[in-house]
């Protein structure tokens, strides 16, 4: 679920159905319920549901701190609904880069926080979500590379070492795997 077009190309490079939720810049708190409402849709007929947000980039890229923190604020008030979500699906926050409030640098590589619910998933000690909490949390400093295998975990569908449902190496189990044929 997009409105950039990035995101809209790597669906359709992935076959994967795309949403438009056209972007309100003037409301950020209404632009995520409204993801939000369309994600919880979704997951009646879908495993995985991407939801991007393009109001905390664009007020990261203009290095207005202050901007900055409002709009993470007004973002943060669409969010009630993740908790619903997170009773039935895996949930994920994060960033997908970081984005320095002063500087030239349009995108870093610090880290960025990530947050996660889910069904039977235990809480940890953190109670906010910024880099420095996330990273006291229970996932500590995760790479990148493994952030789809931790959530598909979660989900109950992880790919074990050495254990294949079928002929093919996946991260993730399908919903029906094909039996792999021993002969």
């Amino acid at each position: 679920m997009t409105d950039t077009a990035l995101y809209r190309g790597l669906a359709r490079l992935l076959d994967m159905p795309l949403v438009n939720v056209p972007y309100d810049p003037a409301d950020p708190a209404a632009d995520m319920r409204r993801r939000l409402d369309a994600a919880r849709d979704l997951l009646a007929t879908h495993d995985f549901v991407h939801v991007h947000v393009k109001a905390t980039d664009e007020a990261a890229h203009t290095k207005r701190p202050a901007w900055k923190r409002d709009v993470i604020e007004a973002t943060d008030a669409g969010l009630a609904a993740l908790l619903e979500l997170a009773d039935r699906a895996v949930v994920a926050v994060t960033g997908d880069h970081a984005s320095p409030s002063v500087g030239g640098l349009l995108h870093s590589g610090d880290p960025t926080p990530f947050a996660v619910a889910a069904p039977g998933l235990r809480p940890d000690t953190a109670v906010r979500f910024g880099e420095r909490d996330a990273l006291a949390g229970e996932c500590g400093r995760l790479a990148a590379a493994d952030v789809l295998p931790y959530l598909a975990g979660l989900a109950n569908r992880p790919f074990f070492l050495g254990h294949r449902p079928g002929p093919d190496r996946t991260v993730a189990l399908p919903n029906a795997p094909d039996p792999m044929i021993l002969d």
